[in-house]
């Protein structure tokens, strides 16, 4: 961002969410019809730094990186951290039982000691929502689309995950079917204001993303961060790098940082950002 931009943040004590105002200037993205945006703060302090304060309230992102880079986990601490500051939010997991997930957040997060309070609180829920055979027919593409919707609505949450959009593809017949319904949902989300971080499995390189996702664009999707590691390649290691690929409204930055997966969140490795 040029020098001759300025930035003013108000926060409201009460919730994460960031006023952000921006003034034109130098390589500054701007809003068509606004200059200011509501940003959902990741609780990740470098992250939110990348992206200019947090995530556009009301947009549809997606995180995107190899098996085992941490996309879960990212995803998991932004509801997390949101939760904490007492916002509703709901983790939709399609891949594995609710069961595994937690088991296997608590085991990394280990300082993430009142999960279990915000739960049983209905501030951060978790709920299984498995598409139950194929998704061919219009009906049950909305059916499986009213269960998402239906879910928010009961739990009142302002922020959702969906983990991951590969499970849904697996359920759909075909590439353009898959698209149309991730069109539609995110476009559901977006007319309600709810602010949505999904997760697909992808190549590391993020030109390859697209096609074996099986989407035929990523029109519908308002940011990418791509995680991709471990670094170095080797396995088992808490160092990863993520990169902001897109981000609407929002003049993000665009060199990856390197990040360590430890046991309070994703910390920058490092140098300060």
């Amino acid at each position: 961002m040029g020098a001759g931009n300025k930035k003013t943040r108000v926060l409201n004590r009460r919730s994460s969410i960031v006023r952000l105002v921006q003034k034109p200037g130098k390589n500054t993205q701007m809003p068509s019809n606004a200059q200011e945006l509501n940003r959902i703060s990741t609780g990740v302090e470098c992250l939110d730094k990348m992206l200019r304060g947090g995530i556009p309230e009301g947009d549809q992102m997606l995180i995107s990186g190899a098996a085992g880079s941490g996309k879960t986990l990212l995803a998991f601490e932004t509801l997390y951290n949101n939760a904490k500051m007492n916002i509703p939010v709901t983790y939709v997991i399609l891949d594995i039982p609710k069961a595994n997930l937690l088991r296997n957040v608590k085991s990394v997060f280990l300082d993430f000691k009142d999960i279990d309070t915000l739960m049983s609180g209905n501030i951060l829920s978790v709920v299984n929502d498995t598409p139950h055979g194929a998704i061919e027919t219009s009906e049950v593409k909305q059916a499986f689309i009213g269960q998402v919707l239906k879910t928010i609505e009961q739990n009142k949450s302002r922020i959702i995950v969906i983990d991951s959009l590969n499970t849904i593809r697996a359920s759909m017949p075909d590439d353009m079917s898959f698209t149309r319904l991730v069109s539609s949902l995110t476009e559901e989300l977006r007319s309600r204001g709810i602010t949505c971080v999904m997760t697909a499995e992808t190549p590391v390189q993020q030109t390859q993303l697209i096609e074996p996702l099986g989407l035929y664009g990523t029109f519908m999707i308002d940011g990418i961060i791509e995680i991709s590691g471990p670094a170095g390649g080797k396995e088992g290691s808490a160092f990863h790098f993520i990169r902001i690929v897109k981000m609407r409204e929002t003049n993000h930055a665009t060199e990856p940082l390197l990040f360590e997966i430890t046991r309070s969140g994703f910390l920058r490795k490092g140098a300060k950002c």
